[in-house]
């Protein structure tokens, strides 16, 4: 199979398995997610064409962030990228947005350290979370929480629960 072939087959299942909606934190962004709405969300894993469709879901803490650095920087279009920086010195950027990053302690671990690194290179480190186990008292001691936003209801329904989810700024 062709990379257009699977380009666009993966394109269809996308589309057949995605809903639009702007009942998150950002409204101002209609996304195709996963939602409750959604085929997928009460199908078996082994239904899913997906092997990993966690892409497929805005996360809270990356509802958190995106809408401080929107209403802050008074932002009505808000770009994306797929690219993946970790890891990279970010030199093109004076600040690094992290959502829901910090689900494994491992992974934490790493990120926590690469985050540390790029304050020392003066980079702004703002990270959003709605208090997974990975944000551990000991790294929330260097940060400095900035903001609390209440989810809505259907986000709240699809994140098991957190009610709320917040902003810190990784101390230097």
């Amino acid at each position: 199979m062709s990379k257009l072939q699977m380009l666009n087959e993966f394109r269809a299942l996308f589309m057949k398995h995605t809903v639009v909606t702007r009942n998150h934190l950002t409204p101002e962004l209609a996304l195709r997610l996963i939602t409750s709405a959604s085929p997928l969300w009460s199908s078996p894993a082994e239904n899913s064409p997906f092997v990993d469709p966690y892409w497929a879901f805005y996360w809270p803490g990356g509802q958190a962030v995106a809408r401080m650095n929107a209403d802050l920087n008074k932002i009505v279009n808000i770009q994306t990228s797929t690219n993946n920086y970790i890891g990279t010195k970010c030199e093109q950027f004076d600040t690094i947005l992290i959502g829901d990053m910090f689900y494994d302690e491992e992974f934490g671990q790493y990120l926590f350290n690469w985050l540390s690194e790029m304050t020392r290179h003066r980079k702004t480190i703002l990270i959003g979370d709605p208090g997974r186990h990975g944000l551990t008292d000991a790294r929330r001691r260097q940060m400095a929480l900035l903001a609390t936003y209440q989810l809505t209801n259907e986000t709240r329904r699809e994140n098991h629960g957190f009610s709320q989810t917040t902003v810190w700024r990784l101390k230097e």
